[in-house]
C-alpha cells in the first residue's frame, strides 16, 4: 500500500518550505483564498526542489472568508474561475519546471461540489481538458462523486485523514 501524506500551502503559515521535507504530495493555493502570486511561486519551486508532488488548490474568490462562505454562483462562473485560477498556477509550474500532478478544491468550493453534480461537473470541465487527475476526499462527497466518476477517468478517490493540533490536544476532524 503507498500513502501520500498531503499538505496544503501557500496560505500564509510561514511552515511552507520545511513542511515540504515531510510530504509527499502538496496543494498549493492559487491565490483566491489565500497566498499570492510569489507566495505561489516560492511553494513550487520549493516542492520542484523537492521532489514533491504538486496540486492545484482553486477555491472560490474569498480571502475574506479564507473560501470557506458558500456562493451561489452558475457553473459557467465556477468553470471560469477554476480554468484562471489553473492557468495562473500551471504558467508558474511551467517556468519553475514542474507539472501540476492533480486538483483539489479548497473550502466551500470543495463543499458545494460534493453535494452538487452541477459545480463537481464545472471543477471537472476546467480540470480535464488539462489532463489532470481532481482529487475528492471521504467527506460527505456523495451523489456528486458518482457523477464525477461515470463523467471523468482520472479521478482518485482518496480516504484523507484530518488531524489538527489544538492546545494540549490532537483534534482529527474539522467537519
Amino acid at each position: 500500500m503507498e500513502i501520500d501524506l498531503n499538505t496544503d500551502l501557500g496560505e500564509g503559515c510561514g511552515t511552507d518550505e520545511a513542511l515540504l521535507d515531510l510530504v509527499s504530495s502538496a496543494n498549493i493555493a492559487c491565490g483566491w483564498h489565500a497566498g499570492s502570486a510569489t507566495a505561489m511561486r516560492e511553494c513550487v519551486r520549493w516542492a520542484v526542489e523537492k521532489g514533491v508532488a504538486i496540486g492545484a488548490h482553486p477555491s472560490f474568490n474569498d480571502p475574506e472568508n479564507f473560501g470557506r462562505k458558500e456562493m451561489d454562483l452558475p457553473p459557467e462562473e465556477i468553470y471560469a474561475g477554476v480554468l484562471y485560477q489553473l492557468g495562473a498556477q500551471a504558467a508558474i509550474v511551467q517556468a519553475e519546471g514542474g507539472r501540476i500532478a492533480h486538483v483539489k478544491p479548497h473550502g466551500a468550493l470543495y463543499n458545494q461540489a460534493a453535494k452538487s453534480a452541477e459545480i463537481a461537473d464545472a471543477i471537472c470541465s476546467a480540470v480535464l481538458p488539462q489532463m489532470l487527475g481532481l482529487v475528492f476526499s471521504d467527506a460527505g462527497v456523495g451523489k456528486a462523486v458518482a457523477h464525477v466518476k461515470t463523467a471523468y477517468v482520472n479521478m482518485d478517490y482518496r480516504l484523507v485523514a484530518v488531524a489538527v493540533y489544538v492546545i494540549g490536544a490532537w483534534r482529527f476532524s474539522r467537519w
